[in-house]
């Protein structure tokens, strides 16, 4: 509800402070790094009190940046921990430093290097990993959870923390039949929804 609310806030906001027709928007920036690095601070540096709003902004991203980078990296520190008997230490500077590494060409592709930015490595990798990765994943996970190790084993492991789980039909809809469906539309239609 919240990044709907957001949305419903941003957008509109976005195009009467800018003057821009959505099509002008799409011209102008690059819609994915665009919004945030280039469309924000101008939205910001013309509201009343602007520059406080924009470092609680940037700081409140830089949180939100943090705390995510920290729950993807626990999943291959976990793994390493318990399959293949790491330290916690150790699989959590080993992860640290594949992560950096493979995040440099994404940090050169906006300008740092040329032959990379020629290649628009971060645009599309947040296209692939952004759009249709996440999607993918997210459809594994229902399938998974739904039809191979089964609903009401699910539903017992919710139980454990929550005796009282009132939404179950719900929840038992939506994982096995709406999610599936939805996440199967978004991935076929996704390049005309982001073209």
């Amino acid at each position: 509800m919240i990044a709907i609310l957001a949305g419903i806030i941003i957008f509109p906001t976005l195009f009467s402070t800018l003057q821009l027709s959505p099509e002008q928007f799409k011209q102008e920036f690059e819609v994915s790094l665009g919004l945030m690095f280039q469309v924000f601070p101008i939205i910001i540096s013309q509201m009343p009190g602007g520059y406080i709003f924009g470092i609680l902004f940037f700081a409140l991203l830089l949180i939100a940046a943090l705390t995510s980078t920290i729950s993807m990296l626990e999943v291959p520190t976990a793994y390493l921990v318990d399959e293949r008997k790491w330290s916690r230490n150790k699989a959590s500077i080993v992860i640290c430093i594949m992560a950096f590494f493979m995040g440099v060409p994404s940090a050169l592709s906006a300008g740092g290097s040329k032959f990379l930015t020629d290649l628009n490595v971060m645009i599309n990798l947040d296209f692939v990993f952004g759009n249709i990765l996440l999607a993918f994943g997210g459809l594994m996970i229902c399938l998974f959870l739904a039809y191979v190790w089964k609903i009401r084993n699910a539903l017992e492991e919710i139980s454990h923390g929550n005796s009282r789980f009132w939404l179950k039909p719900v929840w038992v809809f939506n994982v096995s039949i709406l999610a599936p469906i939805a996440v199967i539309i978004l991935l076929i239609f996704i390049r005309t929804f982001t073209g």
